[in-house]
C-alpha cells in the first residue's frame, strides 16, 4: 500500500501539476453511524482526501490527458484508475459529447476492526435436521470472527486545465464536462 503522505509530496513537487483549490476532507471516524455499527465487512474508508489537479499548461486531447494522468505516479500502486472518456449520446434531440474526467485513488491501511458475531439458530421441526450436521436438539451455535481493515484514501480528479477546473468547482457540476466547453477553454489558452 502507498503512503498518502508520499502522494501529497509528489503532487506538490511536480512542476507539471497544478493543485486547484484546497483538498476536501471527509473524516468518517467522526460519524457515530460508522463506529460501532454494522458496516461493510470487506474494508472501511475511514478518512478521505479529494484533490483537484490539472496539467500546468493545459492539455485538450484525450491522448494527451490520458498520458498525463497515467504517468503521474507510475511507480506507485493505485487502487483505482478511471480513464478519461469521451461519451457520445443524445440529450433530447441533440447529439451531445461529454468528457468524463480521470480519477485516481490510493489507499493506505491505518488500522483494523476485529468483529466477533455470535449466532444461535433454533429450529422447532427436528425432522428437517435429519441429514444436517452441527445441530444438537434443534440448536446450532455459530461464532464468526472477521478483521476489517480501516483505510484512508486519497482521490485525484484530473481536469484539462486549471481555469476550467476552478470554474467547474465553483458550479459543482460533477465529473462530466461538455466537450465543447473543453474546446472553448483550449481556444482561450491560445
Amino acid at each position: 500500500m502507498v503512503k498518502i503522505k508520499q502522494i501529497r509530496e509528489a503532487l506538490k513537487s511536480n512542476p507539471n501539476v497544478t493543485i486547484v483549490g484546497k483538498p476536501k476532507i471527509k473524516n468518517d471516524l467522526k460519524e457515530e453511524k460508522y463506529l460501532g455499527g454494522i458496516g461493510p465487512s470487506y474494508s472501511f474508508t475511514a478518512y478521505s482526501e479529494f484533490y483537484t489537479i490539472a496539467p500546468k499548461n493545459g492539455l485538450y486531447t484525450l491522448t494527451e490527458l490520458q498520458s498525463f494522468a497515467s504517468n503521474l505516479f507510475p511507480e506507485m500502486d493505485q487502487r483505482f484508475f478511471d480513464n478519461f472518456r469521451l461519451y457520445r449520446g443524445w440529450s433530447g434531440k441533440r447529439l451531445r459529447r461529454d468528457l468524463y474526467l480521470a480519477t485516481l485513488s490510493f489507499n493506505e491501511k491505518i488500522g483494523e476492526e476485529k468483529r466477533v458475531t455470535q449466532r444461535s439458530i433454533n429450529l422447532d421441526d427436528k425432522r428437517l435436521l435429519k441429514d444436517v450436521d452441527g445441530f444438537e436438539n434443534g440448536r446450532r451455535e455459530i461464532k464468526v470472527e472477521e478483521t476489517i481493515p480501516y483505510e484512508k484514501t486519497l482521490y485525484l480528479w484530473v481536469y484539462p486545465d486549471e481555469r476550467l477546473a476552478r470554474d467547474v468547482l465553483e458550479r459543482d457540476v460533477g465529473v462530466a464536462i461538455p466537450w465543447r466547453t473543453v474546446q472553448k477553454y483550449r481556444r482561450m489558452r491560445k
